[in-house]
């Protein structure tokens, strides 16, 4: 600067200012001396050039003329700079000074009021960016500055909404909502940069006095602002900036057919302009909320505009377009690709959000295009997605831009279920319900964005599947399905999307189909004529749909028997009293009516036998004795085995033929050398049954077995004592000392196989029955009479489904004996 004015007392200032002007022009002088007047300017800062090895840049070079780009330089999104140095003011009094801006110009212009120092990013222009000094004024190559007694800032209030709800885009062409601007981008300024500087008075408020709507293709608009202050100097300098719209806040609108920014460098040449409107002295009032008041309309305040040439002002980076992009999880990357690079522009990409653990593929995040993968390589695997964001660059410029694309990996996990999961064959619906449902771990939660397909993986089923392409299938089985397992597989897809893979998952669900049963009635061997027998139907337990009937008929099917049904007609379980071999059939009928069966068992009844002496002696003082078993109706019991003992139970010594005996085919046979006069007992024995009958004769009550005739000797009772001590497999069995009941059994731990040797110290009917852990029933190993201290054995072979931990248990009258058997499962 040539030269330095200082500061000077207000009763000189106007000399001062008028020798400064006296230099600058004769109508400003004479405005000076005469009344009040406005001097508008704006900054030409320079091309920006270096030009013989001078840089064209300046911060305070204040002119009336247009800043075009052969003297300035800008970029959309700084401001402008404007001031106006208002002389010929009365210290104390109060004015108010109104501007008026082009807002909308054929594009967007100046949207809003900023502070006057804003001018950064500056990098374009390969240089620092210029000091705006209000208060420097120049009259040829001199340079002075004004003396400020005071400074001081304004809050510059918010702009209206444009309210412009259609007209424009984006770069990629879809709609952009501006109807909030500017007022977005103004309040995204500091605090500090929302403020118009006074200097040498001070400012009492800041009002729009009028906004014109704004029309995307119409007339141009133009809003106009009012400043109240009050003057503290005969002299005051307002400074502010004008806000270059930018397209980053605008977006761009069509002609004839094409995006062009709607932004001040898109202006087509034409300037677009500041303006100087009204000057009035007015009441002063500290109160912004208080109506102006308006002393007097000072003329010769208008006809002043300042215009920036589009031209000067060079558009910032455009944030690209990027397609974004969905995987299905078991992929291995993404790539992505600018749609629209811009000539010149350079491009970083970085993460925003990320939740599956992306990278850049070898680190490599520059360029038009970017190679993302699992940062642990291999593929994607959980459902989730990241953003990208890209700094443009260009003519030093950097832009973030951030979200330009999303990158998703969607995960499909469907779970198969079946309700319910055992089909009951012999029931009339005799069908599932198959339901597939997207669970967690899925992107994408909603079942009704996708599609299914279910399948039967198992071969040779006979049901009907149906609803195959739904959510939710039925699957009907067929009698042919009896007792098999059958698994199904659904698929689900998702919904197709031009823009998305169609991912998928499938799973399987397994349903089992109850059997029918082999139509079945428990076996019975012979029994005793007078016992009641059970007979056990299968299934068992029977299907609640089922009807179970029970029918008695004359042995092998043909003619009637005395036998009769003891129970009600229509349990699992049916009761026989028997009287005669009979034949019991059960029929099982089902809802499902191709599942009817019908099964029978024949049963041989041992008739009590009679005994009958060669000659009727009362006391039995013959001793041959006919013994008649079996009659047409109660055939011959092959293989049965009869013995005769006395009253006590006692072998008889040297009867014939010797005791046991094996009877042939025969109804009738003889016993000899029976001591006259004993009485005795005649046994038929089968694998099931032990049937007696006494002599009429020597002892009538011989028929009657009773309980203290069988009992074990106290001596025996220690004989079995001792025995027990002695033997080292004692765990194999267990021995009840009071009654000389035992039960061992071999071997134990067993495999397959059980052998037991069974003593009783009562006679009477008694079993030896297996439950598993659970109280339930394995087997009857043994049912039928026992006699008091006759050891026999049974075997039995465990199914292999049982061939766990089991307790056997062996009853004989009021006697009990229990203990537990270890399976070694196969």
């Amino acid at each position: 600067m040539d030269a330095l004015i200082k500061p000077k007392t207000n009763d000189h200032f106007t000399k001062w200012i008028t020798t400064v002007f006296l230099l600058m022009g004769a109508v400003l002088l004479s405005s000076s001396i005469y009344g009040q007047a406005g001097d508008l300017s704006q900054i030409r800062n320079g091309s920006g050039q270096t030009k013989s090895g001078v840089l064209d840049a300046c911060g305070d070079c204040w002119v009336n003329g247009n800043a075009g780009a052969q003297n300035a330089h800008y970029t959309e999104g700084m401001s402008i700079a404007y001031r106006s140095l208002i002389t010929g003011l009365t210290p104390g009094t109060c004015y108010e000074y109104e501007i008026g801006y082009d807002t909308y110009h054929s594009a967007m212009a100046i949207d809003y009021l900023t502070h006057f120092q804003r001018l950064e990013p500056h990098g374009p222009f390969g240089h620092p960016a210029e000091v705006i000094d209000p208060l420097v004024f120049v009259s040829g190559s001199t340079k002075y500055s004004m003396p400020a007694q005071s400074t001081n800032t304004f809050p510059i209030p918010a702009p209206a909404p444009s309210g412009i709800l259609s007209g424009a885009f984006n770069k990629d062409g879809t709609p952009r909502d501006v109807s909030n601007q500017a007022v977005t981008s103004f309040n995204a300024l500091p605090a500090a940069q929302r403020a118009m500087t006074i200097y040498n008075g001070t400012i009492q408020d800041i009002n729009y006095v009028s906004q014109a709507t704004i029309v995307i293709g119409g007339a141009d608009a133009e809003t106009r602002v009012r400043i109240r202050f009050q003057a503290d100097d005969d002299s005051v300098v307002l400074a502010w900036g004008g806000h270059i719209a930018s397209r980053l806040d605008w977006g761009y609108t069509l002609k004839q057919g094409k995006l062009v920014p709607l932004s001040a460098a898109g202006i087509s040449g034409s300037p677009y302009h500041m303006r100087q409107k009204a000057f009035d002295r007015v009441q002063c009032d500290a109160n912004p909320a208080n109506a102006t008041v308006v002393i007097e309309n000072i003329s010769g305040f208008g006809n002043q505009d300042r215009s920036l040439s589009a031209a000067a002002v060079v558009p910032p980076p455009e944030c690209p377009t990027v397609p974004s992009q969905t995987i299905c999880a078991g992929d291995g990357s993404f790539t992505f690709t600018i749609s629209n690079p811009e000539a010149g522009a350079t491009y970083l990409w970085s993460f925003g959000t990320n939740t599956v653990n992306a990278v850049f593929q070898g680190g490599v995040n520059t360029g038009n295009s970017v190679t993302i993968v699992p940062s642990g390589g291999g593929n994607f695997n959980t459902g989730g997605s990241f953003t990208l964001n890209i700094t443009a660059s260009l003519n030093a410029i950097d832009q973030l831009c951030e979200g330009v694309a999303t990158g998703t990996v969607e995960k499909v996990v469907v779970d198969a279920s079946a309700n319910p999961t055992q089909i009951d064959i012999t029931s009339a619906a005799h069908s599932t319900t198959l339901t597939a449902d997207i669970v967690a771990g899925s992107t994408d939660l909603n079942n009704a964005n996708y599609t299914y397909q279910w399948s039967i993986v198992t071969a040779g089923t006979t049901g009907v599947l149906s609803n195959a392409t739904s959510r939710i299938a039925t699957y009907t089985a067929g009698i042919g399905d009896a007792g098999s397992s059958i698994t199904f597989k659904v698929i689900a897809t998702q919904a197709a999307d031009p823009n998305s893979p169609e991912c998928f998952d499938d799973d399987e669900v397994t349903v089992t189909v109850t059997s029918v049963g082999v139509c079945d009635v428990t076996p019975q061997g012979p029994v005793c004529q007078g016992a009641t027998t059970t007979h056990n139907g299968s299934p068992n337990p029977k299907p609640t749909t089922a009807t179970y009937t029970w029918v008695l008929s004359g042995y092998g099917g043909a003619g009637t028997t005395t036998s009769t049904l003891a129970s009600a007609n229509g349990g699992v379980s049916m009761q026989v009293n028997a009287t005669q071999s009979y034949r019991i059939t059960l029929n099982q009928v089902y809802e499902n009516t191709a599942a009817n069966t019908s099964c029978y068992e024949d049963v041989v009844v041992i008739p009590t036998p009679t005994i009958a002496t060669t000659y009727n002696a009362p006391d039995c003082d013959e001793n041959t004795f006919s013994v008649t078993v079996g009659s047409a109706a109660n055939p011959v019991i092959s293989g049965a085995s009869y013995s005769i003992t006395d009253k006590n139970g006692d072998a008889i010594v040297g009867v014939s033929p010797a005791s046991p005996y094996v009877a042939p085919n025969a109804n009738n046979f003889d016993f000899t050398n029976i001591p006259a006069g004993s009485g005795f007992i005649v046994t038929v024995t089968t694998a099931t049954a032990s049937c007696t009958a006494s002599s009429t004769c020597g002892s009538p009550d011989a028929s009657i077995v009773r309980k203290e005739d069988t009992k074990l000797t106290e001596e025996a009772v220690n004989n079995k004592k001792e025995e027990a001590i002695a033997d080292k497999g004692l765990e194999n069995y267990n021995i009840e000392l009071k009654s000389g009941t035992q039960v061992k059994a071999m071997p134990n731990p067993f495999t397959d196989r059980i052998r037991f040797n069974l003593v009783s110290g009562v006679s009477g009917m008694g079993s030896l029955e297996l439950y598993n852990v659970m109280g339930q029933k394995v087997g009857v190993v043994y049912q039928g009479y026992i006699q008091a201290g006759r050891a026999f054995n049974q075997e039995f072979n465990v199914p292999e489904i049982n061939r766990n931990t089991l307790i056997y248990v062996f009853k004989v009258g009021d006697q009990q004996v229990t203990g537990k058997l270890i399976g070694l499962k196969q």
